[in-house]
C-alpha cells in the first residue's frame, strides 16, 4: 500500500500509516509504517490480521475521500515536470555569454544539457510516486465497487483468462493471502486495476455466453 498521508495530517499520522505487512513464516509479520519504522515478530494470528485490516481498510477509504487532492498533485507534478527543466534552461542560457557560445559551444551545451537533466529528476520522480498513489488509490475505489462480484470469480470457469500466471496463483492459493479473501486490502499489492477489469470483463462475457462446463474428475 502507497503512502495516503497528506501535508495537513502531519507526523503522527505518517508514523502510524501501515504501507506494508510482511509474512515471514515463522508465524510473526513484519509490520512496515510510512515514517520508514518497522514493527518486527508481530504474532500472525487472526486477532492482529483484524486489527491490520482495520487500520488499513481506515487508511483506505480516507484516501479515497481525499482521491480529489492527491489526483490534483498528480497533475501539478507532471506540470512541473516540465516546466522546471525549461525554467531552469531558460536561466542557465540567460548566464552564457556570446562569446562562450562562439568560443565552445559543445561544452556550453553539455553544461546546459546537463543541468536542465539534473533539475528534471526530482520532478519526475516525484509526479511518477504521485502517479502511483492516484492509481493505487482508482484499484482500491474499483475493486471495493465490485467487491461482492469479484468474490464470486470461482463460480466461473474462464474469470481469470488473460491473467498472468503469477497474479492467478496469488488468487487461488490461500498461502498468497493473508485471510482467505484474494481482494482484502491487505492483499492490494498482488493484483492491478488492469487484473480487476479484466476478471469483471471474463465474468461478464462467461455470463452472456452461458456455456455448461464438464466438471474435472478428481485424481
Amino acid at each position: 500500500m502507497r503512502k495516503y498521508v497528506l501535508g495537513r495530517d502531519g507526523k503522527q499520522a505518517k508514523s502510524e500509516f501501515i504501507t506494508e505487512v510482511v509474512d515471514m513464516g515463522d508465524g510473526t509479520l513484519d509490520v512496515h509504517f510510512a515514517d520508514g519504522s518497522v514493527y518486527h515478530r508481530v504474532s500472525y494470528n487472526e486477532n492482529n490480521l483484524k486489527k491490520i485490516k482495520d487500520i488499513m481498510e481506515t487508511q483506505a477509504s480516507r484516501g479515497v475521500e481525499n482521491y480529489s487532492s492527491f489526483s490534483i498533485k498528480t497533475k501539478v507534478s507532471k506540470c512541473m515536470s516540465f516546466v522546471v527543466p525549461l525554467v531552469v534552461f531558460s536561466g542557465t542560457m540567460s548566464t552564457i555569454t556570446d562569446q562562450e557560445l562562439e568560443s565552445d559551444p559543445i561544452v556550453v551545451a553539455t553544461k546546459v544539457g546537463l543541468v536542465t537533466v539534473l533539475s528534471a529528476i526530482p520532478m519526475g520522480i516525484k509526479f511518477i510516486k504521485d502517479k502511483r498513489t492516484s492509481d493505487e488509490l482508482k484499484k482500491i475505489d474499483y475493486c471495493n465497487s465490485n467487491k461482492e462480484q469479484l468474490s464470486k470469480f470461482r463460480d466461473y470457469e474462464n474469470s481469470l483468462v488473460g491473467l498472468s500466471k503469477e497474479v492467478q496463483s496469488m488468487l487461488l492459493h490461500p498461502s498468497f493471502n493473508f485471510d482467505g479473501d484474494p481482494f482484502s486490502i491487505l492483499n492490494v499489492d498482488n493484483f492491478s486495476i488492469k487484473d480487476l477489469e479484466k476478471i469483471m470483463q471474463n465474468i461478464e462475457k462467461e455470463r452472456k455466453l452461458g456455456f455448461e462446463y464438464k466438471k474435472k474428475k478428481n485424481i
